[in-house]
Order: structure tokens, then sequence, then C-alpha cells
């Protein structure tokens, strides 16, 4: 009995042995000197493995609270120590850390008051993560940004929490690199792109695991449906989208990713519906006409579309997408009508449907030309001005636009 009391307080004895350590690596930190520190650090890691090690001792609060402490500690300094990175994994060193102190959280009674040790503990360092991975995100560095948020969601599960927030911002930055990968494959002619594939795939998954239909009044619920968009996960999306739309009907990335989901399963007059009803709520949106015409340009119905883009631009007289895309509209026509008349043999047949397609040509022109008043820069408005003074013999207006092209 004497023997089995006696290596019982042994193990307890390994717990104070390891306190007493880190206090004496804390010391040595505080006098900078780290020959000393990291001596410490690794004594008082034996002596916690120890107490770890033993049933009487292993699943105690305490032991599991120092543990962590001096686990998350060693495996900070390993990962920038080039001598100890031989010995030890720093990878390995902060998950071991991390499941002790989440394990202690859980464990913890008000007996014990680990819990607040334990925040006393974390939050520090989750608010430097956090605001680091801020910065990085500000700065448009999304892959550092990625690793500092995904850290501070760590910190934030040791205390059984989960960090909507920094999921959310996970997944923009995610969002931003899938963007780019996107376009990096474009660029290269690429028809598919395994990355971008990829990230919107972990995308859907960060979004769930954080919950984040409920954050920021429906921004996280619109940023989820167009993950699961991405991913042509239609059964899923249409779940988030009615429960986003139900808590948060105004808001406007909602509606938006509900009329996207209905366009690009060709269901055109849904997507409509979407619209108006939105429209009809909020008339002063040029965002909203905008989609409206997509809709009724899927359905061929371009009379109403050009109705949906005028009003636009009362609301907003220098709305440039508005202006383009009615001349692109009508430029589209007259191109289409002069492609269909040129089989045709018979002169006076030929020349009545020529004279239609210019009536097209004539109606874009006082649209792209206010286009490009806005935007003189835009290459694409002056091309098309381009062709259509090419095509009514403009040639003034030719000559200019072409010189225009020309030097950029």
């Amino acid at each position: 009995m004497a023997s089995v009391v006696s290596f019982a307080v042994a193990q307890k004895a390994n717990v104070t042995n390891a306190i007493m350590t880190y206090q004496d690596f804390t010391k040595a930190m505080q006098a900078k000197d780290m020959v000393k520190a990291k001596k410490h650090l690794i004594a008082a890691k034996q002596y916690i493995d120890l107490a770890q090690a033993h049933a009487d001792t292993k699943d105690q609060p305490k032991t599991l609270f120092y543990l962590g402490q001096i686990y998350l500690t060693m495996g900070g300094i390993v990962a920038n120590d080039a001598e100890l990175k031989t010995k030890y994994n720093a990878e390995e060193l902060l998950n071991t850390g991390k499941t002790a102190l989440t394990d202690c959280y859980k464990k913890s009674t008000s007996k014990d008051s680990y819990k607040e040790d334990i925040k006393r503990l974390i939050i520090p360092s989750y608010t430097v993560v956090r605001n680091m991975g801020a910065n990085a995100y500000g700065k448009a560095k999304y892959d550092s940004a990625v690793i500092y948020f995904q850290g501070a969601i760590e910190l934030k599960e040791i205390m059984s929490e989960t960090d909507t927030a920094m999921y959310y911002f996970m997944g923009q930055s995610l969002e931003n690199l899938a963007y780019s990968a996107s376009n990096t494959c474009a660029q290269s002619g690429a028809k598919e792109c395994p990355k971008a594939d990829s990230l919107w795939k972990e995308i859907v998954s960060v979004y769930e695991k954080g919950k984040v239909v409920g954050y920021n009044k429906g921004e996280g619920a619109s940023s989820y449906a167009k993950a699961l968009r991405m991913n042509k996960m239609w059964a899923e999306e249409r779940k988030v989208l009615d429960e986003g739309r139900a808590k948060f009907p105004k808001n406007n990335n909602l509606i938006i990713e509900d009329f996207l989901y209905f366009s690009e399963q060709g269901d055109n007059a849904s997507a409509e519906k979407v619209i108006n009803d939105a429209i009809a709520k909020n008339p002063k949106d040029v965002v909203l006409f905008y989609l409206q015409v997509i809709a009724l340009s899927g359905m061929g119905r371009n009379d109403d579309a050009v109705a949906a883009y005028n009003k636009a631009i009362e609301i907003n007289p220098k709305y440039f997408d508005a202006y383009y895309n009615i001349g692109n509209l009508y430029y589209n026509q007259g191109v289409a009508k002069i492609e269909k008349i040129n089989d045709i043999k018979d002169n006076a047949l030929y020349t009545k449907e020529k004279a239609a397609a210019e009536e097209f040509f004539k109606l874009a022109i006082p649209y792209l030309e206010k286009a490009r008043e806005i935007n003189p820069k835009d290459r694409d408005t002056r091309i098309m001005l381009k062709n259509i003074y090419f095509r009514l013999n403009m040639t003034e207006k030719y000559t200019e636009v072409n010189n225009s092209l020309k030097n950029g």
C-alpha cells in the first residue's frame, strides 16, 4: 500500500516539477538567456510527459493545462529554432498542446478554474493571430491570411467556441485565391482549372463548419450559396438560399445569388420573378435592373431588356454598363441580321434587309457613344463603334476612333 501511495505522489510531483521548471523557463526568457530557457523548457516537457503517461494523472485538468501550455510554447520556439527542429516536430507539439487544452477546458469544473486560466492564456494569442490575419487580408496577401484565420479558429476551438467571423474571412480569402487561380488558367488558355475547383470545394467545407448562414446580416449566407453554386450543389444551395432569404429578405447579395441559382439552370422565368419582386421593394437599385436584363435577354425579350436598361439609366445617368450593354444588344442584332442576308440573291430584298440591319447599328450609336464618353479608354466600346461607323460610311468618325485604337 505504501509503495502504491508513494508512486501516485511521485506522479503528482512530476506535475509540480513541470510547473516549477516552466517558471524557470519564463524567468530565463525574461533575462533573455535562450540557452537556459531552452534547457528549462525541455526539462518541463520531460516532467509533464511523465505525468501525462500515467493513469493517475494523465486526465487531470491540471496535467492537461500545463501539458497544453508547455507544448504550445515549445512548438512556437521549435518552429523558429534550427537546432531544436532537428529533435522535435513543431506541428506535432502544437497539435498536442491544443488537444490538451481543449480536453482541459471540457473537463475543468468550477472548483479548479482552469477554464478562466485557459482564456487568459489563449485570448492574447488569439487577438494577435486574428489581427495578423486581418492585416494580411487588407494587403491582399490571401495565402497568409488563410493561415492566420485558421490559427485563430483553432485557438477558439480550444474553448469550445465556433469563430464564425474567422471562418467567414477564411472563406473570403480562399475565394480570392480561387478567382486568381481561374484567371491564371484563363490566361494560359486552359479549359479546366483543377486548383480553382479544389479551392471552391474547400470553401464549401469552411462555410459549413463555420455555420456562416446567419453571419453579418446575410453576407455569410450569400457567400455560402455562391460557393455551393460554383460546385453545382443545387439542392444544398437551395436550402441555404431559403434559410438566408427568410432571415434577411432585403440582402441584395442573397437576392443576386437567388437570381443566379435560377439563371444558371436556364429557368429565366423564375429568375425574372426573383428580380421583379426585389425591384418592387427597391426600385432605385440599378444592379437589380441589370440582372433583370439577363433574364429578359435569356428569354429573347430584347425590347423589354432595353426598357430595363433605360430605367437603370434614369436612376444613374452615368451607368456605363447600361449604355454599353444596350449598344452591344443592338449591335449584335444588326450583325446577326447581316449574317442572315449574305446568301440572298434578290437585290431588292437584300437592300431592304440590309437597311433593316443598319437600323440596329444606328440605334446602337448613341448608347455606345455615351458609354465611350463615360469611359473613353474602354476598348470594346471603341471597336464596336469603329465597325458601325465603317458599315454606315461615317468616314470622319471612323477615322477618329480608329486612330484612338492605334494610340491605345
